[in-house]
């Protein structure tokens, strides 16, 4: 159903691992400051400023009044400022959620910009010149970034990118109101039936297996997505609904806009995050159907600045917790790039559930894994990662997670967690090098 190259073998050096982070400071918390519940973290640091965003909800649950709120915090997290108002309000009186925020940090312009969602429909964007504490009034941009025939358009939710060439990238993920769906069921030494296949499939080497193509009725011009599912009958609804991964972008600092790559060979694939690894764009996602993705994290790569995501693979999480992969109960996930994807770390919740927040750490552009750290215990959502700081030892960096002590998230909190990520050791770092320099030939 996709290209899954076999991974790189993973260092002969562990990871570095602590036991959790430094410190925690809370940043939003349930029914304090106006609202009930706060949800949909993304972070991101302007100069010497943190900027923190979340969906500040009146109920809890994803389809209501939703306002799109910011604080800010000037020594690293330690303490935050009282909340400002980006966009929307749950004041309105029809549905507006304002939404899945996407922050960019373009520091060479003095520009923060933030795209964001209205109703999981439409993309908006709006800018601050002065760190947040004021914003231009939200512009529609889906005119230049929204196919004819997409329904759903939610952008991120995570921290944007500015690339090495100043490029604003905001992925999203969508699916079509207009599609048909077309599908090719085949069986192989009665598969599909107990008795018969008691006869015919004793070796197991029989399959049921399911075809499918997923087509934009209203725009013939648009790649379709095609997969294969391995023991299944019918296309789960939400595979069935051609969902994607993406990304769209500005070069003209957020005058205009432009679409960029999506996954056409990963059904499912849904909330995602870019980060800039060596010369690549590395793309995290999330997948809709837990017997697709097996409950592990997929990524994909683009050569061209996001301009097309050929190909996914599922990364490993190696030695030495000997994990198959970076877990994804269904999740948001973040990606970090430091040292130019020297390290890339990526977060989320662990196999099963959401809870127990864990940074996983890659010395070799994302091809491999090994767990580094868990952040808490008990209930763990979405979350963004941030960069702090460094020393000639080690890069400071910050997560901001939700959590939540009742049932079906309806009273979620923010919490703010710091911790340091070792730098390689000389030796290490020559060998990151040499495999760098190899992958890049590989391409």
């Amino acid at each position: 159903c996709g290209s899954s190259p076999a991974p790189a073998a993973a260092s002969s050096t562990d990871a570095p691992r602590s036991t959790g982070p430094d410190r925690v400071a809370a940043v939003f918390s349930a029914g304090f400051e106006g609202y009930p519940s706060y949800r949909i973290p993304a972070i991101v640091r302007m100069g010497q400023t943190l900027v923190a965003f979340t969906e500040a909800r009146s109920v809890g649950s994803d389809l209501e009044k939703i306002a799109l709120l910011a604080k800010r915090s000037h020594d690293n997290g330690l303490s935050w400022s009282a909340p400002s108002l980006v966009a929307g309000s749950t004041a309105s009186p029809w549905q507006s959620a304002h939404g899945n925020p996407v922050p960019i940090a373009d520091e060479a312009h003095g520009m923060l910009h933030v795209v964001f969602s209205l109703n999981n429909t439409w993309p908006f964007h709006t800018v601050s010149k002065d760190l947040g504490m004021t914003w231009s009034a939200p512009r529609n941009i889906s005119g230049m970034v929204k196919r004819p025939g997409w329904g759903w358009m939610a952008t991120g939710p995570n921290h944007g990118l500015v690339t090495k060439r100043g490029r604003l990238l905001v992925p999203f993920n969508t699916f079509p109101a207009e599609s048909k769906v077309v599908t090719e069921v085949v069986q192989t030494h009665c598969a599909a039936i107990g008795e018969c296949a008691h006869y015919m499939n004793a070796d197991g080497s029989g399959a049921l297996s399911v075809k499918f193509i997923v087509s934009n009725t209203a725009d013939p011009s648009e790649p379709e997505l095609t997969a294969t599912l391995v023991n299944v009958s019918a296309v789960p609804q939400f595979l069935a609904a051609g969902g994607r991964s993406g990304v769209f972008y500005s070069d003209d600092q957020g005058e205009t806009w432009r679409l960029g790559g999506q996954v056409y060979t990963m059904p499912g694939s849904s909330e995602c995050v870019v980060e800039e690894v060596g010369d690549e764009v590395l793309m995290s996602f999330r997948i809709e159907d837990l017997r697709t993705s097996g409950g592990c994290r997929h990524m994909a790569r683009s050569i061209d600045g996001g301009e097309s995501f050929p190909s996914w693979y599922v990364p490993s999480a190696g030695p030495p917790f000997e994990q198959a992969c970076v877990p994804d109960p269904t999740c948001q996930g973040s990606l970090l790039s430091l040292g130019s994807g020297q390290v890339v770390l990526t977060s989320g919740p662990t196999f099963s559930v959401r809870q127990n927040l864990t940074i996983h750490r890659s010395t070799d552009l994302g091809r491999t894994f090994q767990r580094l750290l868990q952040v808490n215990d008990g209930a763990a959502g979405y979350s963004d990662l941030v960069r702090l700081g460094e020393t000639s030892e080690a890069w400071s960096v910050g997560v901001l997670v939700e959590t939540s002590s009742s049932p079906e998230w309806l009273a979620a909190s923010l919490i703010f967690a710091a911790f340091e990520v070792p730098k390689p050791k000389a030796a290490e770092a020559a060998e990151i090098a040499w495999r760098v320099r190899q992958m890049i030939i590989e391409v």
